[in-house]
């Protein structure tokens, strides 16, 4: 399951990042995913920053999760494409600095970025 994890979270991303039209300034990175064990559901949970959009950004990905999915139905070839929703990430690495957080999230869109160029 680790890998159909990993999986959604890149690809996931990689939609948002080329298909939705966040607001000016606004960074959502999908932190991890949890897919159920029978691969018909999976929550993705994201980090909005700043911070002050996250419920903004939040709401704007749950109205547009079904031009997501379709996309992400689209860019997989499984049996199952798991059912999206999305969740606020409420833990946090309480050993980060908010600078190092920024960095790991940046690393994060950056590897997303990567990998979306590399399936094409």
């Amino acid at each position: 399951m680790p890998k159909v994890n990993e999986l959604l979270r890149a690809e996931v991303g990689a939609i948002i990042q080329r298909e939705l039209e966040m607001p000016k300034g606004v960074i959502v990175a999908i932190t991890r995913a949890k897919t159920e064990p029978d691969l018909k559901a999976a929550r993705l949970f994201i980090r909005v920053y700043p911070e002050d959009h996250s419920l903004g950004a939040l709401d704007y990905l749950r109205k547009n999760a079904g031009a997501l999915q379709r996309a992400l139905n689209h860019r997989l070839a499984m049996r199952f494409v798991p059912a999206i929703s999305f969740s606020l990430d409420k833990e946090t690495d309480e050993t980060l600095s908010p600078e190092e957080e920024v960095e790991k999230i940046l690393d994060s869109l950056k590897t997303q970025n990567e990998e979306s160029r590399v399936k094409q």
